[in-house]
């Protein structure tokens, strides 16, 4: 009896070539998931150095003794630092979670091309940069600007009243006074 063999429409090469296409197109998303983790993770430790710094200031500010004539001029001078401090981790945070975003965009659009050997394996971003809000935008978004507006009050706020009240705190801290 004679066996007939079906053709295949493509030969064994184009059809490995089709294969390693679509290997090198998930190992570039890959790639590229692991950058928008790094990013967001990067802005997520910013945020909590920020709120970790917050507390060490104040922590200082408030078991300072009086070894400083003019330990207010010195605590109003570490909240103004703070202050300056706190801009700049905020934008810092705005730009990294910015990046993610832009790196999300790329993202999504590799996903979309359905031809592998039409990718680039590129991680440039700026053909995006018109679809994501600037980094001042994002400083305001929802994720951002409770955490560092709170920063921010509670800086202004509490400030002035530990550097009046550090000899309270000191002696409560101490135990010379009891309630």
């Amino acid at each position: 009896m004679f066996h007939s063999r079906k053709k295949s429409l493509l030969t064994d090469r184009e059809l490995e070539e089709i294969k390693q296409a679509a290997e090198d197109k998930r190992k570039y998303l890959e790639i590229i998931q692991a950058v928008i983790g790094r990013m967001s993770a990067c802005s997520d430790a910013t945020r909590a150095g920020t709120v970790t710094f917050l507390i060490a200031i104040f922590s200082y500010m408030a078991t300072q003794n009086n070894r400083y004539e003019a330990s207010h001029l010195l605590s109003g001078k570490l909240c103004f630092g703070y202050l300056i401090f706190i801009v700049i981790m905020w934008h810092l945070s705005a730009y990294y979670l910015r990046q993610s975003r832009l790196f999300r965009q790329l993202y999504a659009h590799v996903i979309k091309i359905k031809y592998p050997d039409k990718i680039d394996f590129s991680l440039l971003t700026k053909e995006y940069e018109s679809r994501v809000h600037s980094c001042i935008r994002i400083m305001f978004s929802r994720s951002l600007y409770p955490i560092y507006v709170f920063c921010v009050l509670i800086t202004l706020l509490a400030g002035p009243f530990l550097s009046y009240f550090s000899k309270f705190f000191c002696a409560l801290c101490s135990g010379l006074i009891k309630f």
